[in-house]
């Protein structure tokens, strides 16, 4: 069983929790609306902002906030605030975390943009202390 915290619980990040939480596995959701925390914890839900996230607890994150477009252009405003803050969890968790990238991104926005992120905040290395990968 994994302990699997999903970063935005918006419909994505709580279908894919709820998902994962069928198979059995403990799901942790982390979320920036207070409106959103208060939701899942009155359905019994373990629900936090990322300043209460117990990053020894979990093996797995998955980034599932929002990417919208605009003008044609997808935002990575939200995912890259959202790396940082994970980048930062990180750096205390002394176990290897696998953080997975849920939400739509460009080709290349994992390698290039997040990766680079987590790296900096968690003053750790990718495919040595922590494991990245993609799942469109």
């Amino acid at each position: 069983m994994a302990h699997i915290l999903v970063v935005g619980s918006g419909v994505v990040g709580q279908a894919t929790g709820k998902g994962f939480a069928k198979k059995g596995h403990q799901i942790g959701y982390v979320d920036i609306n207070p409106h959103t925390i208060a939701t899942l914890r009155a359905a019994g839900l373990a629900a936090m902002p990322v300043t209460e996230v117990d990053w020894t607890a979990y093996d797995v994150v998955l980034l599932a906030v929002p990417t919208p477009s605009v003008d044609g252009k997808i935002v990575l405003d939200y995912i890259e605030a959202a790396a940082l803050d994970v980048g930062r969890g990180l750096a205390s968790a002394p176990q290897f975390v696998s953080v997975v990238v849920r939400s739509t991104v460009p080709p290349t926005t994992t390698e290039q943009r997040i990766t680079p992120i987590l790296e900096r905040a968690a003053g750790k290395r990718a495919g040595h202390d922590f494991g990245v990968a993609m799942n469109p």
